[in-house]
This record gives C-alpha cells, sequence and structure tokens, in this order.
C-alpha cells in the first residue's frame, strides 16, 4: 500500500486536471485607454443620444457643445486623448454593448468554430463631456 503526501493544492490539480482556468493576460493601461477611443470612434449607434443629451442639459452644458464622439467620451478614451477627467466629476451613464467570443470559439481560434458565435452582452459606462475634464500636465509639457 502506497501513501501519498500531496499538499491540498496539489491534491486540487490532480482532481482537476485539465480544468485549471487559463487568465488572459491584462492589457496595459495605454492599451485600455486606446481600445476604449477606437470603440468609441468606430461604433455607429445612436441610441444613447437622448440619454447624453438629457443628462448633460440637466447638468446645465448647453445643447449646442454636446456633440458625441467629439466632446463626449468615457473615463479612458479622454485619458488616450490625453486629458483627465476632474476629481469629483458626474458623468451620464449610458449603456453599450461589448463583443465576446463564446467559450468553444476562444478555445479553438485556429480551427473552424462548431456553433460558437461571438455574441454581444450590455455594459454600462460612465461618459463625460469636454468642459469636465483637463489637460493632463505631461502631455501639456510635451
Amino acid at each position: 500500500m502506497r501513501l501519498s503526501v500531496l499538499s491540498t493544492k496539489q491534491k486540487e490539480e490532480e482532481i482537476m486536471g485539465s480544468r485549471i482556468r487559463q487568465h488572459k493576460p491584462r492589457l496595459s493601461r495605454s492599451e485600455v485607454a486606446t481600445k476604449a477611443l477606437r470603440n468609441a470612434m468606430t461604433s455607429e449607434s445612436s441610441m444613447n443620444y437622448a440619454a447624453i443629451y438629457e443628462g448633460f442639459e440637466a447638468m446645465g452644458i448647453p445643447a449646442a457643445v454636446i456633440l458625441p464622439r467629439q466632446t463626449v467620451f468615457s473615463y479612458n478614451a479622454w485619458h488616450a486623448l490625453g486629458r483627465q477627467v476632474r476629481k469629483g466629476e458626474h458623468g451620464v451613464k449610458v449603456v453599450t454593448w461589448i463583443e465576446a467570443k463564446g467559450k468553444k470559439a476562444a478555445a479553438c481560434d485556429d480551427q473552424a468554430s462548431d456553433g460558437a458565435k461571438p455574441h454581444k452582452f450590455p455594459r454600462t459606462v460612465t461618459v463625460f463631456h469636454l468642459s469636465q475634464t483637463d489637460v493632463i500636465a505631461a502631455t501639456a509639457a510635451a
């Protein structure tokens, strides 16, 4: 009779086998900001325009200066543009759709996917107006 001396973690790994979750590498802050700006600029949806106009007009910003995709962006998109949202500023919450791959599609990117199609899910994002931001000092000095 053989006694096995394994730690709890080793036992869990032995039981779980290949089911151990592999984490994706995290994006750097600049990569996140660049991706947020690209998503904001390439989206053609205008479904949030009413909420954007109503929200910023309620804050006292005139409708003439509210231009979605020109003067209204998310926190990360403003950061990619070299601007910082001022501390304490409140934005307007809007709903955006994020595209994600299914588990099967992500696992077999090189092979033909067997029915697992990319899908979209809603995500709430806060957007800010240009008047709520300042130029980042490092960008201004450069």
